[in-house]
């Protein structure tokens, strides 16, 4: 089982050091995050792109660009606060291929 992150980002030493630091050229791929090994795994027949997990998410995992949802995996630490905080998410939050959990 992996563990789910409920950090404040402006607070949070990992997140704001770790965006520190890619500040500096040639340490993009410097981080202080681990991922949960939690997947998600978007219905899109459910979204209605209206942006609100795209502001929650604190890794910059999602955006809503030209009408359109797109998904970072590799900015992805499956967190679950987009997830947890979004009414009716439009995903479900997996921890490997179909083992997944659904907040209806």
């Amino acid at each position: 089982m992996g563990v789910i992150c409920n950090c404040c980002p402006k607070c949070c030493v990992s997140i704001r050091s770790t965006r520190l630091v890619h500040t500096i050229k040639g340490a993009q791929d410097v981080s202080q995050y681990a991922p949960s090994g939690y997947l998600v795994e978007h219905d899109a027949d459910k979204c209605r792109l209206a942006g609100r997990c795209a502001e929650i998410c604190s890794f910059g995992a999602i955006e809503i660009r030209d009408g359109k949802r797109i998904y970072h995996p590799e900015a992805c630490m499956g967190a679950g606060s987009a997830w947890r905080t979004v009414n009716r998410a439009p995903w479900n939050l997996c921890w490997g291929k179909g083992r997944c959990s659904r907040w209806t």
